[in-house]
Formats: structure tokens, sequence, C-alpha cells
């Protein structure tokens, strides 16, 4: 009997010892233009602050994030950042195959799937919602998401992924991104400031854009906002109603 039950967890041991191993043989194979950054490569990144992004920040901005300056903002920073499992990594590795078939149908004049394809893929993960309330965005060419949202259904992880990558895009590809605000036309109207209370958010400019219809887009806080969530979006009540860049990324992540 204690044979048995021996053998039984040898080869249970056996079984989980040789899934792992191939787990990170397959990611090693399948990575090769996929960068997991560790815990310590993305708190770098978001101390050394080298796209500027804490300089647009408001006093509003401040008082969402839970912080009177940035020097309090970089202490809840490096409370956020974490590294994943070799699972996870496997995971969205396999996620990520799939995308970059998919992308391969996607066919418009503003947009070129084979450049999206070529971009390598810079990750890295936070946990909690004390940096950007865990909300998925970019810092230079790093997309950065949430552990929490490694729980989400499926399909809607494959698409924050493209909408995430679609802003990294966007910032290589400037001249996409024109053609696509005059193919839709969107008009600069002017600079925001700190009157206009709306959300500062790393994947979009510093500019208020209307359409053809002169409905400007924009994210504003709400009176009693507490958190970065808490914005009224205008013209309509959904964040396509933003910004174009904004918009632009939900199109193209609908389409797979």
């Amino acid at each position: 009997m204690y044979y048995i039950i021996f053998v039984i967890i040898f080869y249970l041991l056996y079984y989980w010892y040789t899934y792992y191993k191939n787990c990170k043989e397959e990611y090693k194979e399948e990575s090769k233009h996929i960068n997991f950054l560790s815990k310590n490569d993305l708190l770098i990144i978001l101390m050394k602050d080298e796209d500027k992004y804490y300089d647009k920040f408001y006093k509003k901005d401040f008082d969402v994030r839970n912080s009177r300056n940035i020097g309090e903002y970089k202490n809840l920073i490096k409370e956020s950042v974490i590294d994943i499992t070799d699972e996870e990594k496997n995971k969205l590795i396999q996620m990520i195959n799939e995308i970059e078939n998919k992308i391969l149908n996607i066919k418009l004049k503003w947009f070129d799937p084979i450049k999206f394809n070529k971009i390598k893929w810079n990750i890295g993960f936070v946990y909690g919602k004390k940096y950007e309330y865990g909300l998925s965005h970019t810092r230079n060419n790093a997309i950065i998401i949430s552990k929490e949202s490694l729980k989400k259904d499926r399909h809607d992880l494959l698409r924050t992924l493209v909408h995430e990558k679609l802003h990294i895009y966007q910032k290589i590809y400037k001249q996409d991104v024109n053609e696509y605000l005059e193919m839709n036309n969107f008009k600069k109207i002017r600079k925001r400031n700190e009157n206009d209370m709306i959300r500062t958010n790393p994947d979009t400019d510093e500019w208020i854009y209307s359409d053809k219809n002169n409905n400007e887009y924009k994210a504003t806080y709400e009176k009693n906002s507490e958190n970065l969530r808490d914005v009224i979006y205008s013209p309509c009540y959904e964040q396509i109603c933003e910004h174009p860049f904004e918009r632009m990324a939900i199109e193209i992540s609908k389409m797979i």
C-alpha cells in the first residue's frame, strides 16, 4: 500500500517537473521577440520617467493618485511592480502568437499589420491599484498591465494586448496616426490646461481634438472624483470618446 502511494507521488512530482521544464523551454523558443520586464527593469523605467509623463500632472492628477507630489507617487510605484510566473508568461506568448496571426487579416489604409508585428513586445506588470489604478497603458515602448488583468476573460485580454500594442505603434508610426486623424476628420483645437480637468493619460498627447461635428473628445474628472476611473467621457459615454488615439486603438482591437 505504501509502495503504491510512493509510486503515485513520484509520478505526480515527475509530471509537474516535466511540465514546468517544458514550459521554460517553450518560453525560450517562442519569446525571441517578446520581452517580459522584470519588476526591477520596470521600476527603472517608471522611476526615470523618460517620456516625461509625470511632468504633465496637474493637482487633480495627484489627488486621484493619492499623492501630494511625485515623490509620494514614486513610493507607491515601488510597492506595485511585480514579476509573473513562467506559466503566466507562456499563456501570454500563446496569446501573442494568436494576435500576430489574426492581425494580418486587418487591411486599413492607416494601419500596417506587418509593421505592427515587427514591433517587439516589452511587457511589465504591476499589482493592485496604487500605480495608475491598475489600468493598462504604455510607457515609452513598454506595455504595462496588472496582475489582475491576467485573470480576465481570454478574449478581453487579447484585446487589451492589441490595444496597448497599438499605442506603441502610434508612438513609432506618427504618419499613420496623422492619416487616421485626417481620414476621420479630427482636428486639433488647443492644448489642454489645468482648468480643463482632463485626465492625464500616457497614451494620448496634450491636445484636445474635435470631430467633423465639432464635438470635443475628452475624459474630464467628475466633480468629486477619487480615482482615475471617475471621469466623464464626451461626446459619448465610453472610452472611445476620450481621445482619437484611444479611438484608433479600440477600433483595431475590436477587429481581433
